[in-house]
């Protein structure tokens, strides 16, 4: 290279480190309670060493196995068992398939996007502690109370759900339209639902309170439930399919994707008409696929984290194929798309559990109803396991919010259990039993509030979603640039030895290959925009419906098939994106917030590695202790070993 290139060359380093200098500058003091992110960076571990401590960690914290079970069957409930037959309705076997298997690719990429992250910084607050280290405490504001908003609504929508899977006891017998008949009153009906309502409101709280080791025992129990259920309902689907019924129709295999058809089209016609089935089940694949995340959520509370939360995250594919797009897969062959119990109009509320297709499936001889009791003990045992992790992640939210200085002090007190049960943020629990109230509202109109909420839920979601994708994808652009200003000269570019040393330190923490690892979050990141925008798409469709009213004596417009009232339809559909919007500018405008520079991003990893590392020499010690006490304590013959197993007495202690 020639000195004028040279020369030309370092001209423009020392021009881009003039304008960089401003912008690695620390962040200014913020007004009223807004904790400066280097005491938040350096005082993280320690708060979360005074949650769960030492041996606490170890005694009061989900195994490694149990987190690999709730991240394959955790919070599958009402969304997959009773909101698939939307997606049957709409788009088909072919149609529905494809919808769950993108957004399961979505879920995929964002699941390990964020498990990858929290794995590097398990004790930094989880997605908002993230988004408050390092990318803005605006958007860890934003995208903590819509989390918390959709984890503590959700809760509800379940114990509601639950509730009226319930009452299907209550009912002795069907006629052939698929009406209920039952032995009981409606206002007897109606007081059994608010005594189901008010027993799973206080099971899900009290269980909840033994702390997080209970929480992984009990959790990991209900996934291993979930997960045999499903297996075993998709190997009879693929054994009603395969074998002659005896009911003319011989073999079905492939016979209801050629005739209804496996791609109908939905809201118009020919092509567009598939398209439109098709992204009508990807906003309600994604309700049915919340919850992957719960892994994530915990992972603080987890044993081992850096190596057991990657695991559990890689293993969510097995939880997509299977059990959410094989099982649709399957019952898709035995069900076609045009059932008349698959319409929400035939047999009551769509929440019923006689409109579930795993339930149709088994309708050999007309035996559907007996199907129907014995599905509805399954379904709610799997809604009631899905409210329990609603209240366990909504609790923990709270908690970070508060840690971050986002929410009042006191949603971050946790009280010491008794029995060395470990300490959970008992407020916090509290608070999401007394939002799970809002589920008495559901027994009267359960199908209006249910589908409400769970559209509500459903865009608060996918804004979280955006927000830790955001995070990911910016925490690695920053170390992109500070490993490009680690190799750069110490006089051209001001603090390259605080890079180069941060390199060396940490180069086994840094994460490689991170050019894919960027690909995967920019495709989730565009994919759930998309939906996200288009998520109220059918509203859009109905002609002639978008005047209210032309006089006051004016009648609302008309219900629509499959969309009822199309403008409360529209506000539930985009409410929540103007809210989180307002959420992040309007904090950003009355605490001057600013985003998270490269200096103090690795000010903050170099804060949390260092703690981690002490942290991990401490349990490196602690286990070689162990094994010398063992390798030092005297052997016992066989008779002893038993005698102890048996009796679970040690006759040397």
């Amino acid at each position: 290279m020639s000195s004028g290139s040279r020369s030309a060359t370092r001209i423009a380093m020392q021009s881009i480190t003039r304008n960089s200098r401003s912008s690695l500058r620390p962040p200014p003091p913020t007004p009223r309670r807004q904790k400066s992110i280097s005491a938040i960076a350096s005082g993280w571990s320690a708060s979360w060493r005074s949650l769960q401590n030492g041996s606490q960690l170890q005694t009061n914290s989900i195994t490694e196995i149990q987190i690999g079970s709730i991240a394959l069957g955790g919070v599958i409930g009402t969304g997959l068992f009773l909101g698939s037959a939307t997606a049957l309705r709409h788009a088909g076997p072919g149609g529905a398939v494809v919808g769950y298997a993108i957004c399961g690719s979505i879920v995929f990429c964002m699941n390990k996007s964020l498990a990858h992250i929290v794995s590097c910084f398990p004790r930094s607050g989880g997605p908002v502690g993230l988004a408050h280290l390092y990318v803005d405490p605006a958007l860890a504001f934003a995208l903590g109370w819509m989390a918390w908003y959709n984890w503590t609504i959700v809760y509800p929508a379940e114990i509601a759900a639950a509730s009226l899977l319930m009452n299907t006891f209550l009912q002795k017998s069907f006629t052939e339209n698929g009406e209920l008949i039952t032995t009981v009153s409606e206002a007897l009906a109606k007081k059994v639902n608010y005594g189901w309502t008010g027993a799973f409101i206080f099971l899900t709280v009290v269980a909840n309170l033994p702390g997080t080791r209970w929480f992984g025992r009990i959790e990991a129990s209900f996934s291993i439930m979930k997960i045999t259920t499903i297996t075993v309902i998709i190997l009879i689907c693929i054994i009603l399919a395969t074998i002659d019924r005896g009911d003319g129709l011989g073999r079905l295999l492939f016979t209801y994707w050629e005739n209804p058809g496996a791609f109908p089209p939905y809201r118009s016609s020919g092509r567009l008409g598939q398209f439109f089935a098709i992204w009508s089940v990807l906003l309600q694949a994604c309700f049915s696929f919340f919850g992957t995340e719960v892994a994530v959520m915990a992972a603080a509370e987890v044993r081992n984290p850096q190596v057991s939360i990657p695991r559990a995250a890689h293993h969510v594919w097995i939880r997509i194929v299977l059990f959410y797009v094989f099982g649709v897969f399957s019952v898709g062959l035995v069900v076609p798309h045009t059932h008349r119990f698959l319409s929400p109009d035939t047999g009551g509320d769509t929440t019923q559990v006689l409109t579930s297709p795993f339930v149709i499936a088994f309708s050999v001889d007309g035996t559907i109803y007996q199907a129907a009791w014995a599905a509805a003990s399954l379904f709610a045992l799997a809604a009631f396991s899905a409210a329990f992790s609603d209240v366990f992640i909504s609790s923990r939210l709270l908690f970070f919010l508060s840690k971050c200085g986002h929410a009042p002090d006191w949603c971050s007190k946790v009280i010491e259990m008794p029995r060395n049960l470990g300490t959970v943020p008992i407020f916090g629990i509290l608070l999401t039993g007394a939002f799970g109230c809002i589920a008495f509202m559901a027994v009267d109109k359960a199908e209006e509030v249910f589908n409400w909420l769970s559209t509500m839920t459903s865009t608060a979601a996918l804004c979280s979603w955006i927000g830790m994708l955001v995070t990911y994808i910016k925490w690695m652009n920053e170390l992109d640039i500070v490993e490009e200003l680690a190799k750069s000269d110490s006089d051209v570019v001001v603090g390259a030895a605080l890079y180069r040393d941060f390199v060396s330190t940490f180069k086994t923490r840094i994460p490689q290959k991170r050019f894919r690892a960027k690909l995967r979050a920019y495709y989730a990141l565009i994919m759930c925009i998309c939906i996200l925008m288009f998520n109220g798409w059918a509203v859009f469709t109905i002609p002639d419906l978008w005047v209210m009213a032309t006089t006051p004596d004016s009648k609302p417009p008309r219900e629509v098939s499959d969309i009822k009232q199309p403008i409360p339809r529209f506000i539930t559909s985009y409410l929540p994106i103007p809210v989180f919007l307002l959420l992040i500018f309007g904090y950003k405008l009355i605490n001057r917030t600013q985003a998270t520079t490269t200096e103090c991003m690795v000010q903050n990893m170099t804060a949390e590695w260092t703690a981690l590392n002490r942290e991990e020499e401490e349990q490196r010690l602690a286990s070689e202790q162990l094994a010398e006490d063992v390798r030092r304590r005297p052997s016992r013959s066989f008779f002893r070993q038993a005698f102890t197993v048996i009796f679970c007495w040690n006759p040397n202690a």
